[in-house]
C-alpha cells in the first residue's frame, strides 16, 4: 500500500493427527537436521538473511534447522520453532506449545518446484509427529502463491488470515477467528511485552 505499510499473511497448518505420511524415501534421504558449523557455512554460502546474529539467537532459542543436502552442499533449509519466534521489526509468532513453528524457508534458485521443499516439509512434518505435537504451522505472503502450492501439496490447509498495518509507528493486527481457534497470532513488542508480565 503506498500510504502506509500493510501486509496480509495466510496462516497454514497440519492436524499431525490426521496426517497421511507420504514420505519420497529417495528425496526425504537428502533432508536432515543440520550442524552449527552447517548452519555457519550457509551464513556465507546462501542467504544474507542467515546473519551470524540470527544463527546465535535462533539455536539459543533452540530453533532447529532442517536441511536437503545433495552432493555434498546443502540447497535448501528451513527452521523449525517450538516457542515465540521474531516475524519482523516488533513483531512476533505466538503460538500453543504444541505446535511447532516453520519459518525462513529457503531454496536455492536451481532447486525450486523439483521437491525439495517439500521433501523439508515432509520431513519436519513427521519429525513433530514423532515427538508428539498436534500439528506444524507456517505464516506465507499472501501474494507469494508458489509458497503457498508448496505447503498444501505437502498437506497443509489455510486455517486464517492476518492482516498488518503500521500506521503512525504502531502496529495494527486484524487475525481472522481461525487464528484464534488455533491459538496463533501475531503481537506487537509493545503488546509483547504487556502478555509476558
Amino acid at each position: 500500500n503506498i500510504l502506509f505499510p500493510y501486509d496480509t499473511l495466510r496462516c497454514v497448518a497440519v492436524d499431525l493427527a490426521s496426517w497421511n505420511q507420504s514420505l519420497d524415501s529417495v528425496r526425504f534421504s537428502h533432508v536432515r537436521l543440520l550442524t552449527a558449523a552447517e548452519i555457519e557455512g550457509l551464513t556465507r554460502q546462501i542467504d544474507a538473511e542467515l546473519d551470524s546474529q540470527f544463527v546465535k539467537e535462533a539455536l539459543e532459542k533452540r530453533d532447529e534447522c532442517f536441511g536437503f543436502r545433495n552432493g555434498g552442499s546443502v540447497h535448501s533449509y528451513l527452521w523449525l520453532a517450538k516457542a515465540r519466534t521474531d516475524l519482523a521489526d516488533q513483531l512476533v509468532v505466538d503460538f500453543d506449545n504444541n505446535l511447532g513453528y516453520i519459518y525462513k524457508v529457503f531454496a536455492l534458485p536451481a532447486y525450486r518446484r523439483r521437491g525439495a521443499t517439500a521433501a523439508m516439509l515432509q520431513t519436519v512434518m513427521k519429525e513433530c509427529k514423532d515427538r508428539g505435537y498436534r500439528g506444524v504451522v507456517a505464516c506465507i505472503a499472501a501474494t507469494n502463491r508458489p509458497s503457498l502450492r508448496t505447503f498444501r501439496s505437502a498437506g497443509f490447509r489455510v486455517f486464517g488470515t492476518i492482516r498488518i498495518a503500521k500506521l503512525f509507528e504502531r502496529y495494527r493486527i486484524f487475525p481472522s477467528p481461525g487464528c484464534k481457534s488455533f491459538g496463533f497470532r501475531i503481537l506487537w513488542e509493545a503488546e509483547r511485552n504487556l502478555s509476558a508480565q
